[in-house]
């Protein structure tokens, strides 16, 4: 399913931090793929999948990083490559803010810290905004995917023999 990310109405951006209770998820954190490292984290459950986000997807082998383009979300600029992404529901509606809180921390603690959680306002009615993972660090020697599909590398393999 192709739900646009951007341009976005304003008012997304309104939407109290604490009140996100969802993430795109790219890698590791997708429900059919590995943790990374075998970390336990609170479920995720899909909401939906193969939304498209302006940015760029790179292998890191176990897992791939991703850069937003925020010039394209905002609908300043054409949008000329993507990543795909599942929509994912951190906790259900019936947890309070502090369980939302809590299941934030545990994934930003599970994160490279070359990776910041930033709010990303989608185009579509049942979901304004939504968090997701997105890299800081240099990406000049890292290895573009440019389907914007990442998926885990199968044991004796590498996500580029893919």
């Amino acid at each position: 399913m192709d739900l646009p990310a951007a341009p976005c109405p304003d008012d997304a951006l309104e939407t109290p931090d604490r009140a996100l209770r969802q993430m795109l998820v790219y890698g590791t954190l997708k429900e059919d793929q590995p943790i990374h490292g075998g970390a336990t984290l609170p479920h995720l459950r899909t909401v939906r999948r193969g939304l498209q986000i302006p940015g760029h997807l790179f292998d890191l082998g176990e897992y791939p990083v991703a850069t937003i383009d925020h010039e394209a979300l905002r609908g300043q600029r054409a949008v000329t490559t993507s990543l795909r992404c599942d929509l994912v529901e951190i906790a259900p509606p019936s947890a309070s803010d502090e369980e939302v809180e809590a299941r934030l921390a545990a994934y930003d603690a599970y994160e490279d810290p070359g990776y910041r959680r930033v709010r990303i306002p989608l185009d579509d009615p049942e979901c304004r905004a939504a968090w997701i993972y997105e890299w800081r660090g240099d990406t000049k020697d890292l290895v573009p995917i440019p389907s914007g599909v990442w998926t885990a590398p199968r044991e004796g393999s590498t996500a580029e023999q893919l």
